[in-house]
C-alpha cells in the first residue's frame, strides 16, 4: 500500500483541507494528524493527496489499513505499512545496507521478533550481510539469513511461554519503535498513513502512544483517517490513564506472536482518550461535505 504517488489523482473542492494538512505536517510541534469524517466522504483521498505532496518534497511515505474483520490481528496496519516501507528500501542498495546494519547493531537479539512481524525484514538483513562480505560468500550469507528466519519461527512458541504476556508485549512495542526511529531520519523523513484507525486494536493504540511519547522521533509524522461516528462516547466519559502508566499497561493485549486473539470489545473510548491526551501533539481535520459547485465540477 505504499505506491501512493498517483499523478492522475483528482481531488476537487479540498484545497483548503489539503493546505491545513500540509500546515500540520510542517509544524514541528505536531506529531500526528487525523482526518475525520463520515464513511465515503473522501478521507483517504485527502490523506493520499498529502502523501503525494510529501513525496514531491523528498519525503518517504508508507501506509497500512485497519480492518474490522482483522481487529484481533495486532499491529495489522503497522505491519502492512512497515512491509511497504521495506519494499521501497530494497530498491535503494546503499540505504538498504545502512539500515540493515543499523537494525543489527541497535535491535540485536530482538531482531527475531521483528522478522516474525515483518518477514520481508529478513531480505533487508540479507542485503546488508551481502554488502559487508566478499562476493564469494554470497551463498553462505543467504543460507545464514534463511537459517536465522527459521530459528525465529521455531522459537516463537518457546519465547511466548518464557516471559509474561505483558513483558513480551513491551518488547515487541520497543522493537517497533526502534525500527521507526531508524527508518525516519533528517535525510529520509518518514510519514506513515494508518487508514480507518477506528478499527485499531489495543496493541496498535499502545504503539501509537509510544510513538507520540518518544521525543527522539523528530522526523516521523503519523497520519490517520477515522470515521467521526466512532469518536463519540455516547454519553460516557473515557477515563484517562495516569501518566505513569506504560502504553502496554493502558492497552493490554495478548501475545501476537503466540497466535493468541485479542478481545474484540469496542475500543472507541480508548481511541478518544488517546487523541484527547495528546491533543497538543496531534491535530484533527474534520471533513465537511463538498459544496454543490464542487460536486458539479466533479461530475463534469
Amino acid at each position: 500500500r505504499c505506491e501512493l504517488t498517483n499523478d492522475n489523482l483528482k481531488v476537487v473542492g479540498r484545497n483548503e483541507e489539503h493546505q491545513k494538512l500540509l500546515d500540520f505536517y510542517e509544524d514541528k510541534n505536531t506529531r500526528m494528524a487525523t482526518v475525520v469524517g463520515p464513511s465515503g466522504l473522501g478521507k483517504s483521498v485527502v490523506a493520499q493527496q498529502l502523501l503525494e505532496a510529501i513525496v514531491k518534497k523528498g519525503g518517504i511515505v508508507c501506509s497500512g489499513k485497519f480492518d474490522v474483520q482483522n481487529r484481533a490481528d495486532p499491529y495489522q496496519a503497522f505491519v502492512e505499512a512497515i512491509g511497504s516501507f521495506v519494499s521501497q528500501v530494497l530498491s535503494n542498495k546503499e540505504r538498504c545496507g545502512e539500515l540493515g546494519a543499523l537494525l543489527n547493531q541497535t535491535i540485536g537479539q530482538e531482531i527475531d521478533i521483528l522478522q516474525e512481524l515483518v518477514p520481508s525484514i529478513a531480505v533487508l538483513l540479507k542485503q546488508e550481510s551481502r554488502s559487508s562480505t566478499a562476493k564469494g560468500d554470497n551463498e553462505n550469507d543467504t543460507t545464514q539469513s534463511e537459517n536465522h528466519a527459521a530459528s525465529a519461527r521455531s522459537t516463537k512458541k518457546e519465547k511466548a511461554t518464557d516471559r509474561s504476556i505483558t513483558e513480551r508485549a513491551a518488547r515487541i512495542q520497543n522493537v517497533l519503535v526502534e525500527l521507526v526511529k531508524l527508518a525516519s531520519t533528517e535525510e529520509y523523513p518518514l510519514t506513515m498513513l494508518l487508514d480507518d484507525i477506528q478499527w485499531a486494536g489495543s496493541a496498535s493504540l499502545g504503539l501509537i502512544e509510544a510513538l507520540l511519547e518518544d521525543d527522539q522521533l523528530e522526523h516521523f509524522f503519523l497520519l490517520a483517517t477515522c470515521r467521526d461516528a466512532y469518536l463519540t462516547t455516547e454519553g460516557k466519559t473515557a477515563t484517562a490513564a495516569t501518566s505513569s502508566t506504560s502504553p502496554t499497561e493502558k492497552y493490554p493485549f495478548s501475545d501476537p506472536l503466540a497466535g493468541a486473539s485479542l478481545s474484540i470489545e469496542k475500543p472507541y473510548p480508548e481511541l478518544i482518550e488517546l487523541l484527547n491526551r495528546y491533543s497538543q501533539q496531534s491535530a484533527k481535520l474534520v471533513l465537511q461535505p463538498l459544496s454543490l459547485d464542487s460536486v458539479q465540477q466533479l461530475i463534469n
